[in-house]
């Protein structure tokens, strides 16, 4: 049977896809669960336009960070620390997002920040890869 997928699903394939799968699983699993529909020209057109509403409202998103990156310039955060210099609690990606405005799932880090002083963080716009300069400072409370 011909579905259109929904989602991503592993095994099968990506979101808006037309692919073939058992009767049984489109059936009695992935239309329930809505995460595929009956592939028909209707279905086909649909998609099509739910595939270009999700490209165009990517690039508005896009621009936007890309904007909000350029005014963004030595961002600092305060976090308690010891004397050595060690954070008593990693910064992480929700710090950084609740700090900077962008997204968690844009950040790219690959363990919290657990030190004081300037860290690169890696940004991922639409497949391209941005640096912003994250300066951590100790807190004087």
């Amino acid at each position: 049977m011909k579905v259109i997928l929904l989602k991503d699903i592993k095994g099968v394939g990506r979101r808006f896809e037309e692919k073939e799968v058992a009767n049984g699983y489109a059936a009695n699993f992935l239309i329930p669960r809505q995460m595929a529909k009956y592939s028909s020209p209707q279905a086909l057109k649909e998609v099509e336009q739910m595939r270009a509403q999700k490209d165009k409202n990517e690039a508005q998103t896009q621009e936007k960070i890309e904007e909000l990156l350029k005014n963004l310039h030595g961002v600092k955060m305060e976090m308690p620390a010891n004397d050595k210099g060690h954070l008593f609690k990693g910064v992480g990606k929700k710090e950084i997002s609740k700090t900077t405005g962008i997204p968690e799932d844009l950040i790219v880090l690959d363990e919290a920040l657990k030190e004081i002083g300037e860290h690169q963080v890696i940004i991922n716009i639409g497949g391209k890869e941005k640096k912003l300069t994250l300066e951590i400072i100790p807190s004087t409370k």
